[in-house]
């Protein structure tokens, strides 16, 4: 996903003294503990800070590329890196990785804030037509859309064999949690298991929360569904071209997303896909003609 994309960005412009480059992510840093209001998020933010402004003012680089947050929280540690370069006049490119802003949906200061400093970004990449059509009546005008790409490598094989293969392999790519459809995808298993459908779930990624890693491998193992699924961790190696090689449909079932990699990922392995109509998936799966759009994403 875009994590693995990001990390490939990071080492081709490591390689390029034009480009200084400031990590904003850490080792020890997961889902779990990404965007918390805590006080070694808060520290590490002050550091960021710092260190951003100190090169703008020493360097003054000719453009600024920041990936713009989604929540309220993480988006205040660019408010002083924004700030500084729109006093020194220098252009700010900004990213949103996903189908909005969260806290552009309350009514509150947060919404004012962030909406004041967004304006203040040169161009803002959206993913797709769909997310640019949602953010327009905001104002935000500074909108480019810039669909995602992907590496596929070219020893993969698209073949029709997997299709005989008595068990169903389905996929699913990204992080574990409840906003990307987990609970759902995970009781349809149950529901096909009842109905004695031969199928097997292949997971990758980490997850989000210990409270519903906890759930979920609770429903599974009160259900005997051990032996339908299999959680394969992060998989960052080869090893991941070749789990998606034993499948035959990647199933998406997110309430919130912008344009997922994983999608254009398994199109390129030929996949089938189901997904939701959320963010600039629809721009990219035409319902019944490369892949299903689910007119309503529940278990069933």
């Amino acid at each position: 996903g875009g994590e693995i994309r990001s990390k490939y960005l990071f080492d081709y412009l490591s390689n390029n003294e034009k480009y200084i480059i400031i990590p904003v992510s850490r080792i020890k840093s997961n889902k779990s503990t990404s965007g918390k209001l805590n006080i070694s998020n808060i520290l590490f933010g002050l550091k960021i800070n710092f260190k951003a402004i100190f090169y703008i003012i020493y360097f003054r680089p000719e453009k600024i590329y920041l990936s713009i947050p989604k929540q309220f929280n993480p988006f205040i540690k660019t408010i002083p890196i924004i700030s500084a370069a729109n006093l020194f006049k220098i252009k700010i490119y900004g990213e949103l990785a996903g189908d909005s802003f969260l806290f552009l949906k309350e009514n509150n200061y947060k919404k004012k804030l962030g909406l004041f400093f967004l304006k203040k970004i040169s161009d803002l990449r959206v993913l797709g037509p769909s997310i640019k059509k949602k953010l327009s009546p905001l104002k935000i005008t500074n909108l480019t859309v810039f669909d995602n790409g992907i590496y596929v490598p070219n020893e993969i094989k698209i073949t029709t064999n997997s299709f005989f293969n008595p068990v169903l392999n389905l996929l699913f790519v990204g992080a574990l949690n409840y906003s990307k459809g987990i609970k759902n995808l995970i009781e349809s298993i149950y529901l096909l298991k009842k109905e004695e459908v031969k199928v097997h779930l292949h997971l990758m990624g980490e997850w989000s929360t210990k409270i519903q890693k906890s759930e979920i491998l609770n429903f599974i193992n009160s259900n005997d569904l051990n032996e339908f699924i299999t959680f394969h961790g992060l998989v960052t190696t080869e090893l991941k071209w070749e789990i998606y090689q034993k499948c035959q449909i990647l199933v998406h079932p997110t309430f919130w997303d912008g344009q997922p990699l994983v999608i254009l990922e398994a199109m390129g392995c030929g996949l089938g896909i189901i997904s939701t109509k959320i963010g600039a998936i629809p721009d990219t799966i035409r319902n019944n003609y490369n892949g299903i759009i689910l007119d309503e994403n529940t278990k069933t």
